[in-house]
């Protein structure tokens, strides 16, 4: 989402801004939320299993692992795991820096 589709969606009320009389006024877990309801496959911010799979350099059945003992947070939407791209990114390099792969 962008600051401006932010804005337009606080004026037309789908975000309720949190703090009265500042400009950024808005709690990240709605924004996050509507971002989520909008979420289209493409989207910046959200990854899906194979999406975050390239990122961390594994493969998806490991991805999915990760998921299941709980190592790799996630989101459901519908029948999908979706992924925050920074939570995923700080994963991915801490394990290239483990491992020694950081370049």
């Amino acid at each position: 989402m962008t600051p401006s589709g932010v804005g337009h969606l606080v004026v037309r009320g789908a975000l309720p801004k949190r703090i009265r009389h500042q400009k950024q006024g808005l709690a990240r877990c709605d924004v996050e939320a509507e971002a989520l309801r909008r979420w289209k496959p493409g989207h910046p911010y959200w990854l899906t299993t194979s999406e975050a799979a390239d990122v961390l350099g594994v493969s998806v059945s490991r991805v999915k692992q990760l998921v299941a003992v709980g190592y790799l947070p996630y989101v459901r939407k519908g029948d999908r795991y979706l992924f925050r791209r920074p939570q995923v990114e700080v994963i991915g390099n801490a394990r290239r820096v483990r491992w020694g792969g950081a370049s």
